[in-house]
């Protein structure tokens, strides 16, 4: 433990990042030896002449060690961007002879606005997975849309400072995960099959950030009509008491050709995921209701659903959505802007063209 300790102390005063945050934490993990020149500087062993290498070890380790790396990484990010936050906003209060405080009251909290009309309408669609009385329910409802108001307020002040300020992030992701070894055989996907950028998208069907998440990965599709393809597998959190069901109802839609249209209208209308709301939404979209019905009564679907958890927790998913750019993870319900980003540099890392043609 102390050894792993003083790895992280010497990764965050030194700002190692990529190959040397590798070498840190394989010498973290028991693994490296000191490195002896730089011909050596990814042989960790020797036996009778014969090496072993850096390389062979984490394909014996596989995934595990990557999911250990992605989380050191988003340690590091999530802190850097905490950091870059805080010293927009301090230089942003200071052009306008303002505290922090007063900044963040004037351009966030005095323009969370909740209506009544709102608060009814997110009441009944979520009433029935909370048990308390209606008036508390309501109280709730209406700080939890309060919250959400702010940080999505919060977001677009930060990005807007942002876009004004010249930031530059040398912080470096941990080498990727294969796209092949986040795929299966006969998971849906849209796009061309050979794009050069592939999306892997980790999803929950009762999950809010992924019915905001929707519009987003349209847009980008659009944009990037022969650049990227989205491939699509199920995360449905334990916390989330439909989503599971849904899952499987999603994949007994698609057995008949018409995933992406059954999952579209789950996140459209909540009441859609108890047991006879997705029957009903099989029927308005014309399935053959009785092979529907044997499909999700029996389970079939349920292998292809546990699959995919399995796989996510072991690439280093924890909640959703969570997507994977040609293997790097991105997490929760980013902006465009985001993709955009990602999506260009793998483009120029190809020698393709940075951006898709605008509509």
């Amino acid at each position: 433990m102390r050894n792993a300790s003083r790895a992280r102390d010497l990764v965050s005063r030194s700002g190692a990042v990529g190959a040397g945050l590798a070498v840190l934490f394989a010498t973290a993990l028991g693994l490296a030896g000191s490195p002896r020149g730089p011909s050596e500087a990814r042989i960790m062993a020797e036996v009778d002449g014969e090496v072993i290498t850096a390389e062979t070890v984490e394909q014996a380790v596989g995934q595990r060690l990557h999911r250990l790396k992605q989380e050191i990484y988003q340690l590091e990010h999530q802190k850097l961007d905490e950091l870059i936050k805080e010293k927009l906003l301090q230089r942003e209060a200071a052009r306008r002879g303002l505290s922090v405080q007063r900044l963040i009251a004037t351009e966030i909290k005095a323009k969370v606005r909740v209506s009544d009309q709102e608060v009814e309408a997110f009441y009944r669609e979520h009433k029935d997975s909370v048990k308390a009385p209606e008036a508390a329910v309501k109280e709730a409802f209406r700080r939890y849309l309060e919250q959400e108001r702010e940080a999505e307020l919060m977001s677009r002040l930060v990005e807007n400072l942002r876009s004004r300020a010249r930031v530059r992030v040398y912080l470096e992701a941990p080498t990727p995960i294969r796209p092949d070894d986040l795929t299966v055989p006969g998971a849906p996907f849209r796009g061309p099959k050979d794009a050069p950028v592939t999306i892997v998208v980790f999803w929950d069907a009762q999950c809010p950030f992924c019915a905001k998440a929707q519009a987003v990965l349209q847009q980008v599709l659009e944009t990037y009509p022969n650049e990227v393809k989205l491939v699509f597998r199920h995360f449905p959190l334990e916390r989330h008491a439909h989503a599971k069901l849904a899952a499987e109802a999603a994949e007994c839609a698609a057995r008949q050709g018409k995933f992406w249209e059954y999952y579209a209208q789950l996140h459209a209308d909540a009441t859609r995921l108890s047991l006879e709301g997705l029957r009903v939404l099989a029927q308005e979209l014309g399935l053959d209701l009785r092979a529907f019905a044997t499909c999700l009564d029996t389970g079939k679907a349920r292998g292809r659903v546990v699959k995919d958890l399995a796989d996510g927790r072991e690439a280093g998913v924890t909640g959703t959505p969570t997507f994977f750019i040609n293997g790097r993870i991105v997490e929760g319900a980013q902006p465009f802007a985001t993709f955009e980003r990602l999506i260009d540099r793998e483009l120029v890392l190809r020698g393709l063209p940075r951006g898709a043609p605008r509509r």
